[in-house]
């Protein structure tokens, strides 16, 4: 235990704080993660301190971008998938580039540019181009934000709809009146918080037109996921809107019986870890779309630490094979 680790616990002692803890008997579980975020960055997304986010915002960023153009090629090379137009949508779009924060180091030795491109500037930037983008979200000052990152792109802003409002009835909607024997697209799905239901994961997946990527707050989730007993009803109602089910009850928890003073004791016991997390999001996920990558890429803090997990899914059936194999292949190699 480190000596400032002990001067606080021996302080929250003296001020009769009652201290638990708990010790992790597995470790390993908690740390050898198919996550890179310890790989060496790119030019694009070196370390440093981001206005929000972390060095794992950067690693996302990363894995978006390396899909984003082979998607685009696939409906300019082939043949077969030419006739189709293609859309990019990024729900919870943000301002569309996130400001950088130089450490002192960095101010001395590097150059860099003051931003740090979101997703959303990043896919007005692929080659081959999309033939339309939509970005929504509900903020006021990050709706015009992307108005203005729009007007940068004035070769661009007929194709580009900037939408303030709420992301799931918006995407609800757009599933429904989109013409999909026309149209394909990507969506990104970046929730600031656990604000996406199972319902909108399944009103995508009835497409059988869209490649989502969703990332996924395992680190929330695990929170909720209370360790005594199962959650309060309030948690309860959210974690099952989130997994579209309430079979995670059974999944992550086990009951005991034991003897007690006045007769047997029913006991509630916690079983998830992240890897439980991953294999039933996967599982849900496989039981909607037509193809999911064989693991998420796994974003962790500075303890290295699941906070994310950045799944996706096809859901055409003609096109599945294809996008899960190039999905694959950069969640493998670290988003690059």
């Amino acid at each position: 235990m480190s000596v400032k680790r002990g001067r606080a616990l021996r302080q929250a002692a003296k001020s009769g704080i009652r201290i638990v803890i708990v010790v992790l008997k597995n470790y390993s579980h908690f740390v050898h993660w198919p996550c890179y975020s310890q790989r060496r960055m790119s030019k694009k997304s070196r370390p440093g301190k981001l206005e929000f986010g972390g060095r794992w915002t950067s690693i996302k960023l990363d894995a978006l971008e390396g899909y984003l153009p082979a998607y685009t090629k696939i409906f300019t090379k082939n043949p077969a998938a030419r006739h189709f137009s293609t859309m990019y949508v990024d729900a919870f779009a943000g301002t569309g580039r996130i400001a950088y924060l130089p450490d002192q180091q960095d101010r001395l030795f590097d150059e860099r540019d003051e931003y740090v491109k979101g997703s959303a500037a990043r896919a007005l930037e692929v080659k081959p181009e999309f033939d339309r983008y939509i970005f929504i979200e509900s903020n006021p000052s990050r709706y015009a934000a992307l108005e203005e990152l729009k007007s940068t792109y004035p070769d661009k802003s007929d194709r580009i709809e900037v939408r303030k409002e709420d992301a799931n009835l918006f995407l609800k909607r757009w599933c429904a009146e989109t013409d999909w024997k026309i149209w394909r697209a990507i969506v990104l799905l970046d929730p600031y918080a656990m604000d996406v239901p199972w319902s909108t994961i399944e009103a995508l997946a009835r497409t059988q037109g869209v490649d989502l990527w969703w990332l996924f707050p395992c680190g929330a989730f695990n929170r909720l996921l209370t360790r005594a007993a199962k959650p309060p009803q309030p948690w309860r109602e959210a974690l099952t809107r989130i997994c579209g089910t309430g079979a995670w009850e059974e999944r992550f928890y086990e009951v005991h019986t034991h003897a007690g003073l006045f007769g047997p004791m029913q006991i509630e016991q916690k079983l998830s870890n992240f890897t439980g997390i991953n294999q039933f999001l996967r599982e849900r996920l496989e039981s909607i779309f037509v193809g999911v990558a064989k693991e998420p890429l796994y974003l962790v803090n500075s303890q290295n630490t699941p906070i994310f997990m950045l799944f996706f899914a096809a859901s055409n059936p003609k096109g599945a094979a294809t996008a899960t194999r190039i999905a694959n292949w950069i969640i493998a190699h670290g988003g690059n």
